[in-house]
């Protein structure tokens, strides 16, 4: 008896607790440690990301390679974390959540806090290595820094075409918007991540990476762009940051058109239900209705019949 109320009361938790992550509410995982998960995964996948790119600068790898490092490191880093956290590791995702009533908005806040950190954590580990490579190298600090950091119209970064901002702006636009709307598809309304949710957003980052990589460098996660650039500044690039709002404005903007449209999307199909719910109940009601019909029908037609007899009988008795 008391397993059935504890069950019960559980349940109602889970189902008061809109927006949250059905998941975490039942495993009782709390902000800071689901805050802690959004630190540790953009640590992770920026130190590789970052780190997969500095490696292209200094192998001579064409930067498409960038599209694959970028797919093998969020699939791998939101494999381990999408069921603690989600697994947003971008500001543009949370902010969707967030207006699609996936997240709370206190923890949207702690989420990017957390991505921002995590980012510039990986960005300043990532210095202290390529500053432990053999001095003998060609390519001087700054070198690194300048083609990690998001930027476009200039011509000094030898794998990135010089491009105006409006045109740095639609392309990281779609590029964020192929990121996002793969992240929510594959996220309940709840934001419960499905199994495929790491592959899914992974192909996105890769698609987007292959679309901006060479004009803006990628940009279309606000925590990156933003740890590059102050790592760039300490190693002298004062250049860097002059961009990066470009590569906040944009991303965010396009995570909460995203939003909206899923919000419009899921109330035209919940109205839609509805009306379809509505309709097969009618049925049900008139279908239900007919054999009472058919019923008094017969009824009225006995009792016709019945007095029909009676008057028969009397008249037969007259005579």
């Amino acid at each position: 008896m008391a397993s059935k109320s504890s069950d019960s009361s559980r349940n109602v938790a889970i189902s008061s607790a809109d927006g949250l992550d059905e998941k975490l509410v039942a495993g009782g995982s709390s902000l800071w440690i689901r805050s802690l998960a959004e630190f540790a995964g953009t640590f992770l996948v920026l130190i590789a990301l970052l780190g997969g790119t500095a490696w292209t600068l200094l192998t001579g790898l064409a930067p498409v390679y960038v599209a694959i490092i970028a797919f093998i490191s969020y699939a791998l880093v939101m494999q381990i974390f999408h069921s603690t956290s989600g697994a947003h590791l971008n500001p543009a995702i949370t902010l969707a959540a967030g207006l699609t009533g996936r997240l709370q908005w206190i923890d949207v806040l702690a989420y990017v806090v957390a991505q921002v950190l995590g980012g510039f954590a990986a960005a300043a580990t990532l210095m202290g290595l390529l500053h432990g490579l053999p001095s003998t190298l060609s390519v001087k600090p700054a070198d690194w820094w300048s083609v990690l950091s998001n930027s476009f119209g200039s011509a000094d970064i030898s794998d990135r075409l010089s491009v105006s901002v409006e045109f740095a702006i639609v392309i990281v636009f779609i590029g964020t918007v192929l990121v996002v709307a793969a992240a929510l598809n594959a996220t309940d309304k709840k934001g419960v991540a499905s199994a495929s949710y790491p592959v899914v957003t992974g192909l996105g980052y890769a698609v987007a990476t292959m679309l901006t990589v060479f004009f803006t460098g990628g940009g279309i996660n606000p925590a990156r762009s933003t740890a590059a650039a102050i790592i760039a500044i300490f190693e002298g690039d004062k250049t860097a940051i002059s961009d990066l709002w470009v590569f906040w404005v944009v991303p965010l903007l396009a995570g909460a058109i995203v939003g909206l449209i899923d919000l419009l999307f899921r109330s035209q199909a919940t109205t839609t239900g509805a009306v379809s719910s509505s309709i097969q109940g009618k049925k049900a009601v008139v279908t239900d209705e007919k054999p009472s019909l058919s019923a008094d029908r017969a009824e009225f037609e006995k009792a016709v019949q019945s007095d029909l007899s009676k008057k028969s009988d009397q008249g037969k008795k007259s005579r």
